[in-house]
């Protein structure tokens, strides 16, 4: 369910969204994943990423941004199967938009 249908809608209802698909303003840097088996159908897997670019609706810059993503992998029938995934956020409540 869709509750904004159309990408008009949208910028009608929120009007600071921007479409940028590819990020042409922000960089984007992932580290390298990390996997540890805890049994040889489980496994855990985690990696580190730093974004910079992030603007505020007033145009202000904001800090860094460090991320990390942890997934909990399962084997199921021969493939490789994502149960779940966590994204923590090292700069929560940090910076703080300004209104």
């Amino acid at each position: 369910m869709c509750l904004i249908p159309s990408r008009a809608e949208a910028r009608e209802w929120f009007p600071g969204a921007r479409h940028d698909p590819f990020g042409r303003r922000i960089r984007f840097l992932a580290g390298e994943p990390t996997v540890r088996f805890v049994r040889p159908d489980v496994a855990l897997a985690y990696r580190d990423y730093s974004t910079v670019g992030h603007k505020t609706p007033n145009g202000q810059e904001m800090p860094e941004r460090k991320t990390h993503s942890t997934w909990f992998l399962m084997k199921d029938g021969g493939k490789w199967r994502i149960s779940s995934q966590v994204i923590s956020d090292d700069n929560a409540g940090a910076a703080s938009p300004s209104k």
